[in-house]
């Protein structure tokens, strides 16, 4: 194996500096994973995930981000996308909404903490998995909203911190779904399947800012299994061995074969071994890092103590097994990103507000106009004071963040547990906020 070493203090633009392995690294013993020894994992931090051909430590920081996993089957990507899981599991402000196309052994472990679980692609585990869409769309929906209240002081970016997810118990979220292709397959209409592509595609282009990870694994890489809609949003990506280039690119993104990102040079011995792409022009090829299925389940079952300690298992772990569409706050996404789009202001012309709608989801606002604005937000339960607003000392057609902000639950804005899915709070955990005018805290 022989790589390029890149220019450095006291090099010479004649010489060249070559880095040569004599036996190709990604085919020794994989490392154990460092979280196997782990107590409790900080998923604010990067997470442990392999190592590149010289032995130097690979981490993958999630946070704000979204991922993809690709390629062959039985060539480690679960067990790699797995690490991430794993890191989540150990921290107990994590909450895990997992769905496994296949149902098979691999996250099984994963019911002792998960907040929502659906095991398999039948007919009915394809209703529990839009369903746990749906409420976990109407969950971001309702953070956003909750966000938007704060003061610049408390949310100075309009982001979760540390101290907000505390303070109003807002914990980090990661969706892990693996063998995404067989939801698609066993969905029998065209429109159904856009359809749920679109909700994917809303959470990986929305979430993250929202403290949502989507991760979505499959072993297919064709257009069919992997949407261009999805490909085009998510993040981060990684691909283990695939067939072509162009296999490669489907999962890595357009025209990363041709710049040195290709998944199709690797072999079939090199099992856990992927190309990992994290920005326009950066890509490694990295050995994950291995964590075999009887650790993963010792890790659950160390998730599950440090949540009923913290107070945080939710959800199925805690015996709540009721279907997800029948509990959580339904909140019209359309509030939440308009309260996005507020940000600190408390009054927005028509003019501004739809670009900046479109600008958040061009998809879902892109051919709206003020009439179609003002009629959605009419469904939704706003109820406008005044349509003439006055800024800088000129009126014109807007909207008043208190009149959006009326159209919420104030039991959605004092961030109090979901009904339905009880909780493990201890007792004499500090009480929630409640809220003030207009729904501010």
């Amino acid at each position: 194996m022989m790589r390029r070493v890149r220019a450095h203090d006291g090099g010479h633009g004649r010489r060249l500096s070559l880095w040569v392995a004599d036996d190709d690294p990604y085919l020794g013993t994989p490392a154990p994973s460092l979280l196997i020894d782990v107590e409790r994992f900080d998923f604010w931090k990067a997470v442990p995930f392999g190592q590149d051909a010289k032995g130097n430590r690979i981490d993958i920081l999630l946070l704000w981000q979204s991922a993809f996993f690709g390629g062959l089957p039985r060539r480690g990507k679960t067990f790699s996308m797995r690490l991430l899981v794993a890191a989540a599991v150990l921290d107990p402000w994590v909450q895990i909404w997992l769905a496994d196309g296949k149902g098979g052994a691999d996250f099984r472990a994963i019911a002792q903490v998960a907040h929502r679980y659906v095991s398999g692609a039948d007919p009915e585990d394809l209703v529990a998995f839009e369903a746990m869409l749906d409420e976990l769309i109407a969950e971001m929906s309702r953070r956003f909203a909750l966000l938007a209240t704060l003061p610049a002081v408390v949310c100075p970016e309009g982001k979760l911190t540390p101290q907000i997810m505390r303070q109003y118990r807002l914990p980090l979220i990661l969706l892990p779904i693996d063998e995404l292709q067989e939801y698609f397959e066993a969905v029998e209409e065209d429109k159904d399947r856009q359809r749920i592509i679109g909700k994917l595609a809303r959470i990986a282009r929305r979430g993250p800012a929202a403290g949502i990870m989507p991760v979505y694994a499959s072993q297919r890489p064709d257009a069919k299994s992997v949407p261009t809609k999805l490909r085009e949003i998510v993040t981060y990506r990684y691909s283990t061995q695939v067939t072509d280039k162009t296999s490669s690119d489907m999962v890595l993104g357009d025209g990363k074969a041709k710049a040195g990102a290709d998944a199709s040079t690797l072999s079939e011995e090199h099992k856990g071994v992927g190309v990992l792409v994290t920005g326009p022009a950066s890509f490694v090829t990295v050995k994950a890092d291995l964590l075999e299925n009887p650790q993963f389940e010792t890790i659950c079952q160390r998730g599950r103590a440090l949540r009923l300690a913290e107070g945080t298992l939710t959800g199925q772990a805690c015996g709540d097994i009721a279907a997800a569409g029948t509990v959580g706050y339904l909140i019209p996404p359309l509030i939440g990103d308009v309260m996005e789009a507020f940000g600190q202001r408390s009054r927005m012309w028509t003019e501004d507000l739809l670009p900046a709608l479109v600008n958040l989801d061009e998809d879902a606002y892109g051919e709206w106009d003020g009439t179609r604005l003002a009629d959605e937000l009419t469904k939704a339960g706003v109820v406008r004071s005044m349509k003439q607003v006055k800024i800088n000392g000129e009126n014109r057609a807007g909207y008043l963040l208190r009149d959006i902000e009326g159209a919420i639950p104030p039991e959605v804005l004092a961030a109090r547990p979901v009904e339905g899915s009880p909780s493990t709070f201890p007792p004499g955990a500090p009480p929630l906020p409640r809220p003030g005018p207009h729904g501010r805290m």
